[in-house]
């Protein structure tokens, strides 16, 4: 029953692209195939029972890829924002610790507004997309990384608790809780 739908689905995908580029090249436009991928969603139970989806366009091939990456928003086949969290926990981690290096040139202001440009950002992008469906760990790596860049600005400890006292001092509020 699986097998026959995703053949179902392939084809239909197959003919749906074919029809796009035959609007493309109505409109002047093309499709560049070594972009272009595609990912199936469902659950892990579902997806486990199915092979890799292949469509097939003007002679080539496109591989169904379990993760893909849309508008800077890494989107995973089952939708659980598990790759988002690792590369927004990574940029952020890299860039604090650039800014570590140059902490004793810097004030609590201007650390402030440093943070709030080159860290915060990335958390906050896209970040209703993808974060209700995180599971109460991946919220937590996310918390802890929030709680790195309240250190950062006030020039607290590594292990230093953050509490409301610290945030009342003119932090960004971390707004993400794993609760």
């Amino acid at each position: 029953m699986i097998v026959r739908l995703f053949q179902v689905i392939s084809n239909k995908l197959s003919t749906d692209l074919h029809s796009c580029n035959e609007w493309l090249i109505d409109n002047k436009l093309s499709l560049h195939v070594g972009k272009t991928e595609c990912i199936l969603f469902g659950s892990k139970r579902k997806l486990g029972k199915i092979q890799k989806i292949e469509i097939n366009y003007n002679g080539h091939t496109i591989t169904g890829q379990t993760m893909v990456k849309y508008l800077g928003v890494r989107l995973d086949q089952s939708l659980t924002g598990e790759a988002m969290v690792t590369q927004v926990v990574s940029k952020v981690a890299g860039k604090l610790k650039f800014l570590y290096r140059y902490q004793h040139c810097l004030n609590r202001n201007l650390r402030k507004n440093l943070s709030s440009a080159l860290l915060q950002c990335h958390i906050d992008y896209c970040c209703t997309t993808w974060f209700s469906g995180l599971s109460c760990k991946w919220k937590n790596k996310l918390q802890v990384t929030q709680n790195k860049i309240v250190r950062f600005i006030h020039g607290m400890q590594p292990r230093s608790h953050i509490g409301q006292v610290e945030l009342k001092r003119g932090a960004p509020q971390p707004y993400l809780s794993a609760r």
